[in-house]
């Protein structure tokens, strides 16, 4: 296997010299693009946890704060091209390229998402279940970040079936020019169709910090031991007995559909209960393992609700008073959804590199697509000294999201 410098000073002579074609040149990485911090503005309870994860509804965050320009975020390719992008649409061979340091690979490039009107899945994973193909999840093949083939030894931490970065080039991405380290995060552009007799999109990932040891004389991957910290984004299966785990709801975690009395809709399929903590949740996942359907979160494309009691409603034609109606289906310049780790901040970020963690990966799936153009990115959160004056839906308290209601389990015979 060629060594690390001499890959990058071949690719930096073949791109100068044309010959990949329609490849360019990645740009130094630069501070990630910010937006305000939904914990420092007070905005959380209008946003849902999914596992690990809390996830936030731009369309939703708008009107709480009645201002569309906090956290209005651009998802075209030029706007996000210095940001660390996962997963993109692009029309031609290559997907992103993602900037480097020093002219140094320290990410890989995007995996490509699909377009056109299809209800193909995605994965990064080679290897999802049968079950998981049988709904139409397939995998895309993993980037060819230096151009050189060898996807899976780009640089060192890179694996094949997996989004990669080292995490000290992440924590750079996430430090303003300012010196401020912001916390990670993880930006979903959704582009389904907005025929509501449509399929809603169903999506999962897990993410993961791994240590790697460098590389043997064979050029094999030297994993450490330590163990991988991982954090899923998952759904809940609203049918479920709200018992402990077991044969009639083996994969939710307790009191999975407990909802709170002023979740926005009783059916939404968050890991919302009452006392459930995103920081602590284990779902027991390792890098590689597979979800079980009902672990995939439906992303809602548009939910209406009664001002005056926040229940949901069948959204009506027009714009009748008294009714809000959230299209989360922005195009492809804009992106919908956002999702923050509170067990994953800048700072835990900083000690789990001085811990010795040197890669942070991700497998990420979905199914039910009906328009492509999917895009994930990552970007930063940062801070605002004042809290803007709610509107009425801040009281709405987790599940605000609006993702949809749940699919059902498919029980077994």
């Amino acid at each position: 296997m060629q060594g690390f410098a001499e890959k990058a000073r071949i690719l930096g002579l073949a791109i100068a010299a044309g010959t990949f074609g329609s490849v360019v040149q990645a740009g130094e990485l630069q501070p990630l693009e910010e937006i305000p911090s939904v914990v420092a503005l007070g905005l959380t309870n209008s946003c849902a946890p999914y596992g690990n994860f809390i996830a936030c509804s731009t369309a939703v965050l708008d009107y709480v704060t009645g201002d569309k320009s906090l956290f209005r975020i651009k998802a075209d390719q030029g706007t996000i091209s210095q940001d660390s992008v996962i997963a993109v649409y692009t029309d031609g061979a290559q997907a992103q390229i993602n900037p480097t340091v020093g002219g140094d690979v320290v990410m890989d490039n995007a995996y490509k998402t699909s377009s056109g009107e299809n209800t193909v899945g995605f994965s990064t994973n080679k290897d999802p279940s049968p079950e998981e193909q049988g709904a139409g999840v397939q995998d895309e093949p993993d980037p060819n970040t230096d151009g050189l083939g060898g996807n899976d030894d780009d640089f060192v931490g890179d694996l094949n079936d997996y989004w990669d970065i080292q995490i000290e080039s992440l924590i750079a991405g996430l430090t303003s020019s300012s010196g401020v380290l912001r916390d990670p995060v993880f930006v979903f552009d959704n582009n389904q169709k907005g025929l509501t007799d449509l399929p809603d999109l169903k999506l999962w990932g897990l993410v993961a910090l791994r240590e790697i040891d460098g590389l043997d004389g064979a050029g094999n991957i030297l994993q450490s031991a330590l163990d991988d910290v991982v954090f899923e984004f998952r759904g809940c299966d609203a049918d479920t007995t709200g018992a402990a785990p077991g044969p009639l709801n083996p994969s939710d975690p307790l009191g999975c559909d407990v909802q709170s009395p002023t979740v926005l809709d009783p059916n939404n399929n968050s890991t919302n209960s009452l006392g459930f903590d995103p920081s602590t949740y284990d779902g027991g996942k390792s890098l590689g393992d597979d979800p079980l359907l009902d672990q995939y979160a439906a992303v809602q494309r548009q939910f209406c609700v009664d001002t005056a009691t926040f229940n949901e409603v069948a959204c009506p034609n027009g714009n009748p008073p008294g009714i809000a109606k959230f299209d989360q289906n922005l195009g492809t310049g804009e992106a919908e959804f956002f999702g923050f780790l509170p067990g994953l901040t800048g700072s835990r970020l900083s000690q789990l590199l001085a811990d010795g963690y040197d890669t942070l990966s991700i497998d990420l799936r979905f199914f039910d697509q009906t328009n492509g153009f999917e895009d994930l990115f990552i970007i930063a959160m940062g801070s605002r000294n004042t809290i803007p004056e709610p509107g009425s839906l801040a009281l709405l308290g987790l599940g605000g999201l609006g993702f949809a209601a749940v699919q059902r389990r498919r029980r077994r015979a």
